[in-house]
């Protein structure tokens, strides 16, 4: 599986985005190794100046306004910054290119912005106010990332240095969603001279700086000496695309890439008995799920997709792909997520009740119906999802995509079910549901379930509003089990990455 799958998708992305930037700007030569399952602290010793590191898919572009998929962010998040950022060792916003948390108003209407000075830009261009109205304006026009920002009503440059936000209403996640990587900076003069070639020359304030792309094969990143915090100990990145588990495992091994961003659950056991390898593990933000097309007969019908729920076994799912490394999803939402609520139900097994829902439904004899997959280790799972459906008449026909091909298929909404994985991109827990389960979200923007329900829409605006803490976190759970009950998802298993 890849890092970030399907718009943030995949295992720990976060945790993965973190460690490489740690690498990249400390990382190299004498650092002391991590302890097991931290992503914190210097390079594993003895590693040098140059990383060569392995990415599962294609980026499908490194502007940060325009991709959705993780392998981009990963490269990204070393080219671009924001105003704010995670810690290295939790997932704390703290600032970057401002100088401080902002100042915000009472009314939580107006946010106050210092950046700091003396930024450069990968061309040589000083970053300021302006370069951060246009790259947030220019976000809010772009479907993928759009979510993030259009809350913001208008900006105000004040001089080169400090800018104010004003919105509409509270917002409660901004801070988060400024944090995230699709609200990079960007410098105004380039984009403009580049247009849409943008992408191909990426240009950001970042510690590495673009060098090359070869489609399919490598993406080589090179130190920036300018950087704004020094330059870090690591030279040049190179990122190799091997979308193949096991070929990926075999380069760790013979030394032809020193990281892999994931390994297959097979492969997990000898990676861990090489001396000369070091398994970082993490629990996953993610959750992997099965999306039903909520616009589409027969899914258009709750029924149908409670009984869909009511017809899997996860459990099997985690045993044979995953050999146990994981754990049955409850919700749509990850259990490291704030908001989490272990009290929603769920669906257990149960073939008879799914029998007669299908036969509520008008479909006691099942139909006929295709999946979209993408992968090895998710056309493992689609083949066992695809048997356990024939108990309840369901013929599945697996239709397996390149990855872009894939996104582009899911976002068109031309499949009937698909399986992705979504991991929350800025631990704020509306990251984990505005962008899947908003009316207005359909699409590209994340909700390729294409699920409508104005309750659930009120709901989420309401929890983007609410300042008090302890109410929005309530307010969460109570979307949760609403989504589960409406069902646009079969929630399969929360991971270890």
């Amino acid at each position: 599986m890849g890092c970030c799958n399907n718009g943030w998708g995949g295992g720990g992305c976060l945790w993965i985005i973190l460690l490489i930037i740690i690498l990249c700007c400390c990382g190299g030569g004498g650092g002391e190794k991590p302890a097991e399952g931290q992503g914190g602290g210097d390079a594993p010793s003895g590693m040098s100046d140059t990383i060569t590191y392995s990415l599962t898919a294609d980026p499908r572009a490194v502007d940060p306004a325009y991709f959705d998929d993780g392998e981009s962010a990963v490269v990204s998040c070393n080219i671009h910054e924001g105003l704010y950022q995670y810690g290295k060792t939790d997932a704390k916003v703290s600032p970057c290119l401002a100088t401080d948390l902002p100042e915000i108003s009472d009314d939580g209407l107006t946010y106050t912005i210092k950046l700091r000075e003396g930024v450069k830009f990968h061309d040589g261009t000083e970053c300021t106010a302006n370069d951060v109205k246009f790259s947030l304006e220019r976000a809010k026009e772009m479907p993928r990332v759009k979510q993030y920002v259009e809350q913001i009503e208008s900006i105000t440059v004040e001089d080169d240095y400090n800018l104010t936000f004003h919105l509409a209403e509270p917002y409660a996640p901004l801070l988060a969603a400024l944090s995230h990587t699709g609200t990079s900076i960007v410098p105004e003069a380039a984009v403009t001279a580049q247009g849409d070639a943008f992408w191909e020359n990426p240009i950001g304030t970042g510690p590495m700086q673009f060098v090359e792309w070869v489609p399919n094969d490598h993406y080589s990143l090179k130190r920036f000496d300018d950087y704004f915090k020094g330059p870090g100990k690591t030279t040049s990145l190179t990122l190799r695309i091997m979308p193949e588990g096991g070929a990926r495992t075999i380069a760790l091994e013979t030394g032809e890439i020193d990281m892999s961003i994931s390994v297959d659950a097979t492969d997990v056991q000898n990676v861990k008995a090489n001396d000369e390898l070091l398994a970082l593990e993490k629990t996953s933000i993610s959750v992997e799920y099965l999306a039903m097309n909520c616009e589409k007969e027969p899914f258009n019908d709750p029924k149908v997709r409670q009984a869909i729920n009511y017809t899997l076994n996860q459990q099997e799912i985690i045993d044979v792909v995953l050999e146990g490394r994981g754990q049955v999803a409850n919700s749509v939402m990850n259990v490291n997520i704030p908001g989490y609520s272990e009290e929603v139900t769920g669906y257990p097994q149960d073939l008879e009740k799914a029998k007669a829902l299908m036969a509520e439904a008008g479909y006691p004899d099942g139909f006929k119906t295709t999946l979209f997959a993408s992968g090895d280790v998710r056309n493992r799972e689609a083949q066992i999802i695809q048997a356990q459906l024939l108990e309840i008449g369901v013929e599945v026909d697996i239709q397996l995509y390149e990855w872009g091909a894939f996104l582009d298929a899911i976002n068109k909404g031309e499949h009937d079910m698909f399986i992705s994985s979504w991991s929350n991109a800025t631990m704020d827990p509306d990251a984990s549901i505005f962008p899947l389960f908003h009316s207005k979200n359909f699409g590209a923007t994340g909700n390729r379930a294409f699920y409508s329900d104005p309750e659930v829409d009120t709901l989420i605006e309401q929890a983007q509003r609410e300042s008090d803490h302890a109410k929005r976190m309530e307010l969460y759970k109570e979307i949760q089990q609403k989504i589960n009950d409406d069902a646009p998802w079969a929630c399969l298993f929360y991971g270890t990455t």
